[in-house]
């Protein structure tokens, strides 16, 4: 298992799918390196009963501690490039402020 654990505001529009029967929600979290500056957006993703409480609930621009599986995905480009995508499937997200 890869675990990751991140602490940073959620910096873009929490955007909600249907997957089958279950819900899922993809979010970028900016988090602040040593110098103080927001230069990571890590991309992650919650899914089942946690996504109607992160919809309904104002998690915009919220300081969150999260923690979850990290995960690396091989997509291709449409120039034929390949690149992998990291995403944190989230297990558990508190808000700190």
């Amino acid at each position: 298992m890869f675990k990751v654990i991140l602490c940073g505001k959620i910096s873009s529009d929490i955007s909600v799918k249907e997957v089958g029967d279950s819900k899922v929600c993809n979010f970028t979290v900016a988090c602040k390196n040593s110098f103080g500056k927001y230069e990571s957006h890590v991309r992650c993703s919650v899914w089942g009963s946690f996504v109607d409480e992160l919809v309904n609930e104002d998690y915009k621009d919220k300081l969150v501690l999260i923690e979850g599986e990290g995960t690396n995905k091989l997509m291709d480009k449409n120039d034929g490039n390949r690149h992998y995508i990291f995403n944190v499937k989230c297990s558990r997200i508190e808000k700190l402020g």
